[in-house]
């Protein structure tokens, strides 16, 4: 006996069905339509602003240019005229000395003459003849008249006070250029100034006062001057006060808004400026093909997936080969951007080609990098940094790339070592910082450590000898050789698990661990989603599943490019789990029971689609080189019929499982139809969701509704435990059936002629039974008060 609705209701029902979904096809495309008119216009005005702003910044800096130019310019004349003129004053100095000291060694020998030529001198022969004296008379006046005219023309008083003088104008030149020297400095900081901070503080009057405020002011004081000589009444006054007042207060929010207006615009100008520099960088970089193809860090198109795929790839195709392994040391950078050396990342900008003005714009840009420390909630005093690029600027990473762009390059100068991907070798895969070394034996491995090593020293960067780890991918069983890997002296660790680009690897290649770590992260938000789904949300079951999709299935489905392939039992028990608690069902609840219910299809579809999209960019060109290369080499293997790893099956596999939805259907109907725990489901169970969920009730409501029709509430369901524990729960005699409650414990005047009828009527669809299971609860629990309690 069944409880289906008559054919003719069930056509009507599907006819509005399918009106209904009509109306909100076409409310759904225009709703899409203005979102898309909206989402045009408001790109056309960004991409507006953003020319403005460019366009702007191209004046703003031309202008600092010329006017850094010429400042510069006024300075070297300043200085080339300041040297000039010191030059002058010490050949004077020089010249003034000279002359001194000629005319005091003049001096000193005119006094030698005068004592041994005077009048009053006695010569040691005794007296002279008369005419012999008057001859030595007159030679010695003679002598005596030419020091003197001498001393006359070089250092008289008139000599002296004419040097005095030349001395004076030399100061007063001295100070008149020290002055014009101070003023040019003055207009220099001031110009600096200008440019570096257009949004200084000017001193003046408030900025908010205008004529509106005046005008308000000059308003107010009439009112209270009408109030004092009683031609007014005071609340007038207080209420234009109030005016005043409110007024005054709007037009200082509206100068601070500007204010802080103008402070984000200096901002965000200067955050345009570095994304423009960041963005002619990049496409400079990407048109040169300067950085290599196994870089894929920070790149357009291009993610960690990419690494991930091409390892995973790798990894599979040795270990299909009887006793293959690949050798993989997974390298981690102390401090890797913080380290930079600048010196060493602008000569290696240069050594690859990219153009003069993007270097000098750089090397400007790290220059002026300020730094602070916080500690706690208190932050330390700004200061400059010589190493390292700048936190969080889209800089960075692409500098950082240009700065590793020759480590590929370095590693195959020796061709010992790497593995052969689409007929190259390839030596590393980088994500920026994290690095892959690959090789195929343990002696390759260590050639490459030896010369990652040199290549570390010469950028001047340190690796972190704790965090760096070794794994020896090979199949289980095989006994390992012991082997020690040394950095500088120090031991390397290997290990077994190593998650990289946030995807576990571990040494068999499979996805395992994998599974198991992103089941337990999403376990951790599911909790935290059930929260606020039910806080939320409590009336809205399907915004419910909406939270999962949105949170819990982005945590769990990271890498399904690389596992999607097929069905992964512990994701699916985790989001059945999660179905369970939005239907307010049983834990024992069977799984196609659920599904069914809320037509929810299983997540192996999902993820299966992710992988198969990620391959779809691949082969339309998309990705890194690399990973099209690995896609590449796995079809033409899957067309050999050389694909033997697992993973290469299970990816196989799930191109000959297509349509998956009406596979996953006719299984959840193949248990359904052969159920011990439910058998009335097969029979109300009718197309789509039930209508009972569509109602708007609460979630105690339709909880009861679905726990009754999913054999919750029924103890014949649990046929697994002992006949005791199934007895009715109103008389405690008979097992717990539909018909022992219906016909001998419960009845209800539903109208319905057999009990199999009523039966039907109380699980159908709409929840027309509702009520009839509430006061059954009601019974169970005895008592009137509880019922009350079940109500509410």
């Amino acid at each position: 006996m069944t409880a289906r609705s008559p054919k003719k209701d069930s056509e009507i029902g599907v006819k509005e069905l399918g009106e209904r979904m009509g109306e909100m096809m076409e409310e759904f495309r225009a709703v899409r339509e203005e979102l898309r008119e909206g989402f045009k216009e408001q790109g056309r005005k960004m991409r507006e602003e953003i020319e403005d702003l460019r366009r702007e910044f191209r004046e703003r800096e031309k202008r600092w240019k010329e006017e850094r130019e010429e400042t510069n310019k006024q300075k070297e004349k300043m200085e080339e005229r300041i040297r000039r003129l010191e030059e002058k004053w010490k050949r004077g100095r020089r010249r003034r000395r000279r002359r001194k000291e000629t005319v005091e060694g003049r001096g000193r020998r005119s006094k030698r003459e005068d004592s041994k030529h005077g009048s009053g001198g006695k010569s040691r022969l005794g007296p002279s003849p008369i005419g012999n004296s008057s001859k030595k008379g007159e030679r010695g006046g003679r002598q005596e008249r030419r020091v003197e005219e001498k001393k006359q023309g070089v250092w008289n008083e008139e000599g002296a006070k004419r040097f005095i003088e030349k001395i004076g104008e030399v100061e007063e030149k001295e100070e008149e250029l020290n002055k014009e020297w101070e003023e040019m400095e003055t207009r220099i900081t001031e110009a600096i100034k200008g440019v570096e901070e257009e949004l200084g503080n000017k001193k003046g009057k408030v900025g908010w006062w205008n004529e509106e405020c005046r005008e308000a002011k000059k308003e107010t004081r009439r009112k209270l001057r009408d109030w004092r000589k009683k031609r007014g009444e005071a609340s007038a006054y207080k209420e234009r006060r109030k005016e005043f007042k409110e007024i005054c207060k709007r037009k200082k929010e509206e100068e601070n808004q500007r204010w802080e207006r103008k402070v984000e615009g200096a901002r965000r100008e200067a955050e345009v400026y570095t994304a423009i520099l960041a963005e002619r960088l990049r496409e400079e970089i990407e048109g040169k093909r300067m950085v290599p193809h196994n870089q894929t860090g920070f790149r357009r198109g291009m993610g960690t997936i990419d690494n991930i795929y091409v390892l995973n790839y790798m990894v599979n195709r040795r270990l299909e080969k009887k006793g293959g392994k690949l050798i993989a040391c997974f390298v981690d950078l102390k401090a890797a951007f913080d380290s930079v050396d600048r010196g060493i990342l602008i000569k290696a900008m240069r050594e690859r080609g990219i153009r003069d003005g993007l270097v000098r714009r750089t090397e400007e840009m790290l220059r002026e990098t300020k730094s602070r420390v916080r500690g706690g909630n208190e932050l330390g005093e700004v200061f400059w940094t010589e190493r390292g690029v700048r936190q969080g600027c889209p800089l960075s990473p692409i500098l950082f790339n240009v700065l590793l762009a020759d480590l590929e390059e370095e590693m195959g100068r020796v061709k010992w070592g790497g593995i052969m991907l689409g007929g190259k070798r390839v030596y590393t895969l980088a994500y920026a910082d994290d690095i892959v070394l690959i090789a195929e034996d343990e002696d390759q491995m260590k050639s490459l450590i030896e010369r990652l090593e040199g290549y570390l020293g010469r950028k001047r960067l340190e690796l972190n000898v704790g965090k760096t780890k070794i794994m020896r991918f090979r199949k289980g069983g095989e006994r390992d050789s012991k082997r020690k890997w040394r950095w500088e002296g120090k031991e390397l660790e290997e290990v077994r698990e190593f998650r990289y680009l946030g995807y576990v690897f571990q040494r068999n290649g499979g996805q395992e661990a994998q599974i198991r770590e992103k089941i337990k992260k999403a376990a951790a938000v599911m909790g935290k989603v059930w929260g606020i789904g039910k806080r939320r949300f409590g009336k809205d079951w399907g915004k419910r599943l909406w939270l999962f999709d949105r949170l819990v299935w982005t945590v769990l489905s990271y890498g399904a490019e690389i596992w999607g392939w097929r069905e992964r039992e512990g994701i699916e028990r985790m989001e059945e789990r999660y179905i369970r608690w939005v239907l307010g069902a049983n834990v024992r609840t069977p799984w196609y029971l659920v599904r069914e219910e809320l037509q929810r299809e299983k997540l192996r579809g999902r993820a299966g689609m992710r992988a198969w999209r990620f391959e779809k960019k691949l082969e339309e060109g998309g990705g890194s080189e690399l990973a099209r290369s690995a896609w590449e080499e796995l079809k033409e293997r899957e067309m050999e019929g050389k694909a033997g790893s697992d993973w290469e099956r299970e990816r196989g596999k799930f191109f000959e499982d297509r349509g998956d939805r009406e596979t996953q259907r006719k299984e959840r109907w193949e248990r359904i139809e052969k159920s011990e725990y439910n058998k009335w489901y097969k029979w109300i169970k009718g197309e789509g969701i039930p209508g009972y969920l569509k109602k708007g009730w609460g979630e105690s409501r339709w909880g009861r509704v679905a726990r009754f029709r999913l054999g919750n509430e029924i103890g014949e369901s649990r046929y697994w435990e002992a006949e005791k524990k199934k007895k009715c729960r109103l008389c405690g005699n008979k097992k717990e059936t539909w018909e022992h409650v219906w016909k001998e414990c419960r009845r209800w005047n539903s109208g319905k002629g057999s009990w199999q009828e009523a039966v039907g009527w109380v699980l159908d669809e709409e929840g027309g039974g509702e009520e009839w299971m509430l006061e059954l609860e009601g019974e169970r629990m005895s008592g009137k008060g509880d019922l009350e309690e079940l109500k509410e």
